[in-house]
């Protein structure tokens, strides 16, 4: 007699079945309420980011002896703090990235501030919005920024300088905050270091490598974000705004092994723009331009400068 072994689910009855069925459905709406709990925490985690600073931690000595303590407001309503050094009739306003402040470490804004001066630059730099001793909440990645920038400049013509007088060195997140309100920026010149094309997918990779967020997950996230904070990052997009200011001469700078802001995709952005310059600082990571070779960085940008604010 032939006896066959018949699978073990087969033999499963109606309640068995019923609990199976169960435990599914549990599984499912433990995944959803995981997949929900991400979206959540993403997006209340990119609104809510900050980089207060109690204390600023340069002394602004270690630039030059000639300096005043500033603040000014901007048209929301905020009140940035920073420092004016005052030179010749020209004026530089530094625009600091992601994270950092007015004495901008990772650019190495202290050595660059006095070599502006000693080529007789003014310079103005300070905190933007919800960083160093600035007001401001949140950062929103230069969405809002470009405010910023504005009010720095109206500041520097307040104390008399002229708009052919006057150009801005902004680097990452201050570049794309700089780009963001371009069209309305009545200065000589722009000098961008490191600008990627469009935000949100360089943001999105920057969360699976640096905080282990899975990309499936960040849609959600960054709809919420939008809906409930009104933090929209499909709206930064510098090789459209960079359109937006054909009349303005812009200098884009880039490091050759950038791996945050790519340097394919910083180019774009410069083709974007007819006439501008761009130039790669080879083997160069994001941002490190200035400190990898700072005689090219001198070279190029103090040049570019001369025949624009002269």
């Amino acid at each position: 007699m032939i006896h066959i072994k018949v699978p073990g689910f087969v033999k499963l009855g109606w309640m068995e079945l019923k609990r199976f069925k169960m435990w599914i459905l549990i599984f499912i709406a433990v995944l959803i309420i995981i997949y929900l709990g991400f979206g959540f925490y993403v997006a209340y985690g990119i609104s809510h980011q900050a980089f207060p600073e109690k204390e600023v931690l340069a002394s602004p000595k270690l630039i030059s002896e000639n300096y005043e303590d500033v603040s000014f407001q901007t048209k929301d309503g905020l009140t940035l703090k920073g420092w004016f050094f005052a030179g010749g009739d020209k004026v530089i306003i530094l625009v600091h990235g992601i994270t950092q402040n007015r004495h901008d470490r990772n650019y190495y804004f202290v050595p660059l501030m006095r070599d502006l001066l000693a080529e007789n630059y003014s310079v103005l730099t300070f905190d933007m919005r919800a960083h160093g001793l600035s007001d401001g909440k949140a950062t929103t990645y230069g969405r809002t920024e470009g405010n910023d920038v504005l009010a720095s400049v109206d500041f520097i013509k307040s104390r008399g300088y002229r708009s052919e007088k006057i150009a801005v060195v902004a680097n990452s997140f201050g570049a794309i905050s700089t780009l963001m309100v371009g069209g309305n920026l009545d200065v000589a010149a722009l000098v961008l270091d490191s600008v990627p094309s469009d935000f949100r997918p360089v943001f999105v990779r920057r969360l699976w490598l640096e905080k282990h967020i899975p990309t499936f997950l960040t849609p959600f996230g960054l709809w919420l974000a939008k809906e409930l904070y009104n933090l929209d990052l499909d709206e930064i997009k510098p090789i459209e705004k960079v359109k937006e200011i054909p009349e303005t001469p812009i200098l884009f700078l880039h490091g050759e092994k950038d791996e945050t802001f790519f340097v394919e995709d910083g180019k774009k952005v410069a083709q974007a723009h007819p006439g501008s310059n761009f130039v790669v600082f080879k083997d160069a990571p994001h941002i490190a331009s200035y400190r990898t070779d700072p005689v090219l960085w001198k070279s190029e940008v103090f040049s570019f400068l001369r025949s624009l604010v002269p």
